[in-house]
């Protein structure tokens, strides 16, 4: 397991995990990636944990009103961990990385961690980017429009940031990603 070479959709939904609600857990042999979702998304874990059973020794556990699974510790992962996190822990982007890794895939998968839809008169999607400093978002917020034309700015949430994709891209993105969301979570990018 710990040999098997990532696919590219395997890559992306790392990828687009760790944007979200993923994380990088230290093991005695490196890292492992691990999440937990809410039981109301019981699909959207078995859909991650289906795309990387090929690294993971069990399925999907559920404790209480949560589900959670994590691989086996893998030498991507370890690449992951030092573009992803500073020393402290906390998560940050990696530019260069991201525009090789942001594809319509990994964007879907954290739309499904982190998106909220904002069904008043902007109709537009919110990305939770909170976990990012603002310098992070403006990174995101510049890829978004310079690799695939969407535009999104940031928006403060009380004292932090997030993506906020104008209502003039929201149909090119719903088509983009539109693949890739699960039934259970398309609320996340239209009423």
């Amino acid at each position: 397991m710990r040999a098997v070479e990532l696919s590219a959709d395997q890559i992306s939904v790392l990828v687009g995990s760790l944007l979200g609600d993923g994380y990088l857990d230290e093991t005695t042999m490196g890292y492992s990636f691990r999440l937990h979702h809410g039981i109301k998304q019981k699909d959207y874990i078995n859909w991650k944990y289906k795309i990387l059973s090929n690294i993971v020794n069990s399925p999907p556990k559920v404790y209480g009103t949560r589900m959670y699974f994590r691989t086996v510790s893998h030498p991507y992962l370890v690449d992951l961990r030092k573009l992803f996190y500073k020393k402290d822990r906390s998560k940050v982007i990696p530019e260069n990385f991201l525009e090789k890794f942001l594809n319509p895939l990994s964007l879907a998968v954290w739309i499904m961690d982190d998106g909220t839809n904002e069904l008043g008169s902007g109709k537009c999607v919110k990305i939770n980017s909170q976990s990012f400093s603002y310098a992070d978002n403006e990174i995101i917020c510049k890829l978004l429009r310079n690799k695939f034309d969407l535009k999104a700015n940031i928006n403060k949430d009380r004292t932090y940031f997030r993506i906020r994709f104008h209502k003039e891209s929201m149909s090119q993105l719903i088509e983009m990603v539109r693949p890739y969301i699960l039934p259970s979570l398309f609320y996340k990018l239209s009423p």
